[in-house]
């Protein structure tokens, strides 16, 4: 195959077969040659990886590397609408019998979609100036094309209102950064899940939660925002659970994960004014750009109280249940043992430090115990930077090792690849932690501990 004038392959192994066709069907190259490998193979030693590549392999990847395969068929033009109608006794049925038949072709989430009529849709696009037709962008893996309309049907089987649209826009818009990688978190093993945070007036009047039960259910903005995204994912980025997201075990927050932020609680510079003016966050985004050969964004200035919407992709949600503090390091040396709870190494186990950013959401009653002493977002940083430490024995030599680890680091700018005194950094700099505040009265926190793309952030526009 001449993809890039270079004749190529691709390899997949036995477990990710099923990936590996869909997203080279997506490519518009079907027959594409694809070999396939005994799985595993990450992080083996030199002796398994060669057993897997069997006689058999080695004349499957000769003959990909030197017979062009044929051309696919010319792509034609979209196809058009087509107006699918269910029936029964009643709208009850046909409603079920609908969602039989989108679940059976892996267009739902397992949980009952609203049909998406002609009437509910329209009444989803007049929310937005916007035209129908508006490409948002391409979603992996299948590079499906997100447009207004395709994100306002599946926000109507997610149960959103009309008046969330501005919101929904702004939430693929951000989503769709190249720096987010939305794509990979649609494939991985990792139980990744993309998250909606939300902050300005608007939360307000979308009835949006950002008090107690933050996280959790009982308001429909929160629950049909994240159900919004997660349903794009499958029906337009092909991401079926099992045949294309191959998430080892997943997690809950990949149903919805959408909230609001406590504006009136939080006695610190808010979310948006921490990523603006992080110098680290717009280094890391401006050498993606660089290493991808695309032009960098431009960074605009976002104030404390516009309506912002911020994607951040969530490896694991830590609670932090500090009901004794009464001082602030108290509190901060609580989330710092959260925060070492995500991939936690021991002994024949491997680990590397986690790599993507970490959000500190304070309830709001630590919050004022913080802000009451003086604590600020660089000190906070710092503190927590330095006390959230891994011992280096820890590192198992017969995976990746303590020494490869570092290398990496370094190579992300880390401010301390090697580590000290026999320890290494939970993160890799202390400008990797944001803070924000959420939920109700009560001593409880949560650590969101981050990875694969940057966060990003995206005003709110009709």
């Amino acid at each position: 195959m001449e993809r890039m004038g270079v004749p190529s392959v691709a390899l997949v192994t036995t477990a990710m077969e099923s990936l590996g066709r869909s997203v080279i069907k997506g490519d518009g190259f079907p027959n594409y040659p694809m070999i396939v490998l005994d799985h595993p193979v990450a992080e083996m030693t030199e002796q398994v990886v060669r057993s897997r590549i069997t006689p058999a392999a080695v004349g499957q990847i000769i003959r990909g590397l030197t017979v062009q395969p044929e051309e696919p068929p010319d792509p034609t033009a979209e196809k058009a609408d087509e107006m699918m109608v269910y029936q029964g006794d009643d709208p009850i049925a046909a409603m079920r019998a609908m969602n039989d038949d989108f679940l059976g072709r892996g267009w739902g989430d397992g949980l009952p979609l609203v049909p998406p009529t002609t009437e509910l849709v329209h009444e989803m696009l007049a929310a937005t100036r916007r035209s129908p037709g508006q490409l948002l962008g391409l979603l992996g893996p299948r590079h499906g094309r997100v447009t207004v309309e395709n994100l306002a049907l599946n926000a109507v089987m997610a149960g959103a209102r009309p008046e969330y649209m501005p919101v929904l826009l702004s939430m693929m818009e951000a989503a769709l950064r190249p720096e987010f990688d939305l794509s990979r978190s649609c494939v991985t093993t990792n139980p990744v899940a993309p998250v909606v945070i939300v902050s300005g007036p608007v939360t307000d009047q979308l009835n949006m939660n950002a008090r107690a039960g933050v996280f959790g259910p009982g308001f429909q903005a929160n629950a049909t925002i994240g159900r919004a995204l997660r349903l794009v994912m499958i029906t337009t980025g092909g991401a079926v659970p099992g045949e294309v997201n191959k998430s080892t075990q997943g997690q809950f927050a990949r149903y919805t994960a959408a909230w609001a932020v406590n504006r009136a609680d939080n006695p610190f510079p808010s979310l948006q004014e921490q990523m603006f003016s992080s110098t680290r966050l717009t280094q890391q985004v401006t050498e993606y750009y660089k290493r991808a050969l695309l032009a960098p964004p431009k960074f605009q200035p976002i104030g404390r109280d516009e309506n912002v919407v911020i994607m951040f992709n969530l490896l694991e949600q830590n609670n932090v249940n500090d009901n004794i503090s009464e001082k602030g390091t108290g509190i901060l040396t609580s989330v710092s043992t959260a925060m070492l709870t995500e991939e936690t190494p021991r002994a024949e186990t491997r680990h590397r430090a986690v790599s993507g950013p970490l959000l500190v959401v304070f309830g709001p009653q630590h919050a004022r115990i913080l802000a009451a002493e003086g604590w600020t977002i660089s000190n906070m940083r710092q503190f927590l930077y330095q006390k959230a430490r891994y011992e280096t024995w820890r590192y198992t030599p017969g995976h990746i090792g303590f020494e490869a680890d570092a290398r990496g680091r370094a190579d992300r700018n880390a401010l301390e690849p090697l580590g000290k005194d026999g320890t290494v950094t939970m993160l890799e700099h202390p400008d990797d932690i944001f803070f924000s505040v959420a939920g109700g009265q009560g001593a409880h926190s949560a650590v969101l501990v981050g990875g694969y793309g940057a966060m990003v952030m995206r005003k709110i526009t009709n």
